[in-house]
């Protein structure tokens, strides 16, 4: 149920007074789920709970541009979960359409605890541009995930309506 990719992603960051702009792409994602619940909390809404371990998003590459400057790096891996399950909370409203089961999202939570996830040191393929070390891109790539907490637990929310919908297939299938 874990597994696929995601669009490229876009970003702008500001280093030594200058603004760069960011792309990481080949973004491919995979996870387990070690355990999952579900139950009521208040009439027509559902809970589950879903601990997901060793997330591995793997960003295939990234290119860094701006002002005269350039780089090319990849890939980072980004690790969530690996020393114990990390808890995604749905809540959803039941329905039933067509005789089948359906989930209705209504909200989700996903906090990635501090000390259980880390960020790969990317390679670099190239550079271009006074000041533009490897140690520099290297360094300013592995930082700007790590303070990219919530964007990255962010992502992961985006992934529920296709963890619902896989949810449901198998519901079906046991029927």
């Amino acid at each position: 149920i874990l597994q696929g990719t995601l669009s490229s992603i876009w970003d702008q960051t500001q280093a030594a007074g200058r603004v760069f702009k960011v792309r990481f792409s080949g973004i491919k994602y995979q996870g387990d789920v070690a355990r999952a619940y579900m139950g009521g909390y208040q009439k027509d809404r559902l809970t589950l709970q879903i601990a997901l371990s060793n997330i591995n998003l793997t960003i295939g590459r990234t290119d860094v541009s701006g002002s005269g400057k350039s780089a090319v790096a990849g890939p980072i891996k980004i690790v969530i979960g690996h020393k114990k399950p990390v808890w995604l909370s749905v809540a959803v409203e039941p329905a039933v359409e067509d005789r089948k089961l359906r989930f209705k999202l209504v909200a989700s939570r996903f906090d990635i605890p501090r000390d259980n996830w880390y960020v790969t040191t990317p390679r670099i393929y190239r550079t271009r541009g006074l000041g533009m070390t490897e140690k520099r891109v290297r360094n300013s790539l592995v930082s700007g995930l790590y303070s990219s907490r919530g964007r990255i637990e962010q992502q992961i929310q985006n992934l529920v309506p296709q963890l619902l919908k896989g949810l449901e297939d198998e519901l079906e299938k046991l029927q």
